[in-house]
């Protein structure tokens, strides 16, 4: 059954964004890597449950990127977060359920990345496109073919309180999630929204 997996908090500032977090939460993010195909860089905080915030920017030393980042990275104004992803093993069969809801979405692709401790992983994903800058249709992640997962290596002390998601036609989402075996509520807003709520060593948060 698919799980929560990541959120991405998309933000302009790296290293004020990762203060910030470590300021309010009690626990500092953790160095992540680099998107050399994206032109993006993270940093990761452990949720617990094998579920993580993904702090995501411009990686701004990468100059031979060209074009739009994916994820909403190019058209944010403020910290805001702009994706979330759930874990299945069963990828193929819940792209195709998501195509059907969004054509341009569900594209199946495989990356890896080296830790900054020399280890590989590796996963099979649905590309997140660059536009619109929040979608609250989730991405897909695929781990099997990887030894680990990203939160087996980051420091524990924070958890997920609350996944809040809005869009102008909040059935048609729930009724998407439904088929990915995902029972959301999602409320009612004109533009698309994703808020959750972290608890940590110094508080709960919302972001």
């Amino acid at each position: 059954m698919p799980t929560l997996d990541h959120i991405v908090y998309a933000v302009s500032d790296f290293d004020q964004a990762i203060h910030d977090l470590e300021e309010k939460l009690g626990i500092r993010p953790e160095p992540g890597g680099r998107h050399l195909l994206r032109g993006t860089k993270n940093a990761l905080l452990n949720l617990g449950n094998s579920c993580y915030l993904e702090i995501l920017a411009i990686d701004h030393e990468n100059t031979s990127f060209i074009g739009q980042r994916w994820m909403g990275m190019n058209l944010i104004t403020q910290p805001t977060i702009t994706r979330w992803s759930i874990q299945t093993n069963e990828i193929e069969k819940h792209s195709h359920i998501i195509k059907k809801q969004r054509p341009e979405l569900g594209d199946i692709a495989d990356g890896e990345r080296k830790t900054p401790e020399g280890e590989t992983l590796k996963w099979k994903m649905t590309l997140p496109l660059p536009a619109p800058e929040i979608d609250v249709i989730p991405f897909l992640l695929d781990w099997s073919a990887s030894d680990f997962h990203p939160t087996d290596r980051l420091e524990t002390g924070c958890s997920i309180h609350s996944i809040s998601l809005y869009h102008p036609q909040p059935e048609m989402i729930e009724t998407l999630l439904e088929k990915l075996s995902l029972k959301m509520k999602v409320s009612f807003a004109v533009s698309p929204k994703i808020s959750i709520q972290i608890s940590g060593k110094n508080g709960i948060i919302e972001l």
